[in-house]
């Protein structure tokens, strides 16, 4: 069977396509949403680590801070006590391991920041004072231009300390003598202190394997970032262009502002796309920035997801087995329905139904074809019956269509041998047997008498209307001047006796072989032609009304006399009538048409030619009237020719 798919597969696979659909759609938005909540969560994260390095930072950064400021503000209320303000520095120095050095400078001039070499400058490891004056007198004089400028304490940009090698950031103080608002700087308080600390700090921070904390100095370095420190040689704008990534210098911007936010960037160190927050330090002005790579956030929802798509195959293919089995087993019944149903359009009225148990819709299937069967069978039963009878009766109407045409005349040639003319008939039923007819026998040696009629109806209502008019044409008393007397006299005979008030045109004509003189009468027919020469007329007169219709009747008879070589046709309404496949008709202008064409052929190819005419008109279209066509034609110069 061509195309076929099982219902079974057909209902497991809708089933299964549902279920796929589903398990996407969840796979798809639990996938979502938890990206979303990890997503949030990673900002989260990331902000409260800024804040904690910030901290962090701020907080080591005051060990510093606090110390020095109280040393500054010492030193500027001129209570100066060498000893212990030496003391001082030299215990921040030492007790601290993050501490580089402390120093106190005062200027001989504070215009051209000349030191004095009664500063003091302690360095650990007992490093002697007056090497260190000559090493930090340019370092010390560029910290005393921007001190002066900006006037309060700030810290240094980071930089690689030359005795230690170390990642190195001073705290600057200006120190006033007797200080008022209008006391020029004398000097500077100083301490260097290690950034390595950094480092450990940052660490510790790490969650994930690749995220990581980068802390941007307030001139674009970064002053710790994963893999070192510092490099006095790059800059976050560098970076930014090596990587060609536009978005790292947007985001140095707003560090290097002194901004805080989050924001998703290319990667920075590890060309990873993340999730990055950021805020300042204010003591420094340095940014702390904290970068969540998504490759790491996202880690754990890949192999989650990974995971229940496993699953789900693994349970798509459970369910798609279950399913198979479940529908093949419920699908059964249905199967051997089919089977059965198949066996019955076959033919094969006797298979036996399946049982179904089930009291469900497959039982009412079941039920269905089981009372369609039964049916069927005495459908058929009563069709072969019927079969018998239709052949029966066709065999029947066969015997009267032979006997109806076996009933009308075609010895047209004997008939006309030794007479001075021809005649010719054509008839054509539209069923078996049909209700036109036509007759023509000899009177006396030298009178004609022909007939043509169309009965209303088909079939054998017509036929035995037919036969009746045909046996009272043939028992009619006939003179050349009673012809009207007899029509009168079966028109009576057939009103009287017509219980279903059958009815029939009727023409009927005398023609004196000798002298041509045609005397006719025309009970309600279609006008005849007569060929004369090269014109064509209607023979008109002595129209009356069709035989069997109304009682008392006086019909009258016709005369006229016809030429040596004049022809006669005459024909029923089934020729103008016969429509084509657009449900035209012949009519009577083709019908002329047709004659006119060669009045000078025989009445052989007149009739003839027009029964081919039709046909040709008629097309595929099925005949709808009788076809009967006479025609005659009067030649006394033939009379004595075999």
């Amino acid at each position: 069977m061509k195309n076929y798919r099982s219902l079974t597969l057909r209902l497991s696979f809708t089933i299964l396509s549902i279920t796929l659909a589903i398990f996407i759609a969840i796979l798809a938005i639990n996938y979502e949403v938890t990206r979303r909540n990890q997503l949030e969560d990673a900002r989260m994260d990331a902000e409260n680590i800024s804040k904690l390095t910030v901290s962090q930072i701020n907080e080591a950064l005051s060990t510093v801070e606090l110390p020095t400021n109280y040393l500054a503000e010492y030193l500027s209320h001129n209570e100066i006590n060498t000893t212990e303000f030496s003391v001082m520095l030299e215990l921040l120095t030492e007790n601290d391991d993050r501490v580089i050095s402390c120093f106190a400078v005062y200027f001989k001039n504070e215009q051209r920041m000349a030191l004095e070499k009664l500063s003091y400058l302690f360095f650990k490891n007992g490093v002697d004072k007056d090497s260190l004056f000559t090493m930090y007198e340019d370092k010390i004089k560029r910290w005393a231009e921007k001190l002066k400028t900006q006037n309060k304490p700030y810290w240094s940009e980071p930089y690689i300390d030359e005795e230690t090698g170390e990642l190195t950031s001073a705290y600057l103080v200006p120190a006033f003598i007797n200080h008022t608002d209008s006391t020029p700087m004398r000097g500077i308080i100083g301490v260097e202190f290690r950034l390595q600390w950094l480092k450990a700090i940052i660490e510790a921070k790490k969650i994930y394997k690749y995220d990581y904390v980068f802390i941007l100095s307030k001139e674009g370095k970064p002053v710790v970032r994963p893999g070192g420190l510092y490099n006095q040689k790059t800059d976050i704008f560098q970076i930014a262009k090596d990587l060609n990534n536009p978005e790292i210098i947007d985001l140095a911007n707003n560090m290097m502002a002194g901004k805080s936010g989050s924001v998703e960037v290319g990667g920075v160190f590890h060309h990873l796309n993340s999730i990055l927050y950021y805020m300042p330090v204010t003591s420094t002005n340095w940014s702390v920035a904290v970068v969540f790579p998504k490759k790491d956030l996202y880690k754990n929802l890949y192999n989650t997801t990974i995971k229940l798509g496993i699953s789900g195959i693994i349970g798509f293919i459970l369910i798609l087995i279950a399913v198979i089995l479940i529908t093949k087993r419920m699908t059964r019944p249905l199967q051997e329905l089919s089977f059965a149903a198949r066996e019955i359009g076959q033919g094969n009225l006797k298979v036996t139904m399946p049982e179904v148990k089930r009291n469900d819709e497959v039982k009412i299937l079941r039920e269905s074809l089981d009372t369609m069967q039964k049916e069927l069978q005495i459908y058929i039963k009563n069709l072969i019956s019927t079969e018998k009878f239709r052949e029966k009766i066709e065999n029947e109407l066969k015997v009267a269509r032979d006997i109806q045409m076996g009933y009308l005349r075609k010895d047209f040639v004997s008939f006309s041998e030794n007479h001075n003319f021809n005649i010719v008939a054509a008839i054509k039923p539209a069923r078996e047997i049909g209700g036109d007819f036509y007759d023509f026998f000899m009177l006396n040696e030298s009178t004609l008498c022909f007939a043509i009629g169309d009965v209303a109806g088909k079939g054998v209502p017509a036929a035995l209307f037919m036969t009746i008019v045909l046996t009272l044409t043939r028992s009619g008393i006939y003179t050349n001047k009673n012809l009207g007397i007899v029509v009168n006299k079966m028109n009576s005979v057939l009103v009287e006796r017509n219980e279903n008030s059958v009815f029939t045109t009727f023409f009927i004509g005398l023609l004196n072989t000798e002298t041509g003189e045609l005397n006719f009468c025309n009970a309600g027919h279609n006008y005849p032609y007569l060929l004369k020469n090269s014109d064509l007329f209607e023979i008109k007169a002595t129209h009356g009304p069709a035989l069997g219709v109304v009682a008392d009747v006086k019909y009258k008879t016709g005369k006229l006399t016809i030429e040596n070589g004049d022809k006669l046709l005459l024909y029923t309404d089934g020729v103008t009538d016969a429509e084509n496949e657009k449900a035209e008709f012949f009519g009577k202008n083709k019908l002329e048409d047709f004659i006119n064409e060669d009045m000078d052929k025989s009445i052989q190819d007149i009739t003839s030619g027009l029964i081919r005419t039709l046909k040709k008109h008629s097309g595929k279209s099925q005949q709808s009237d009788d076809i009967t066509i006479l025609t005659l034609e009067w030649d006394n110069a033939i009379r004595g020719e075999g």
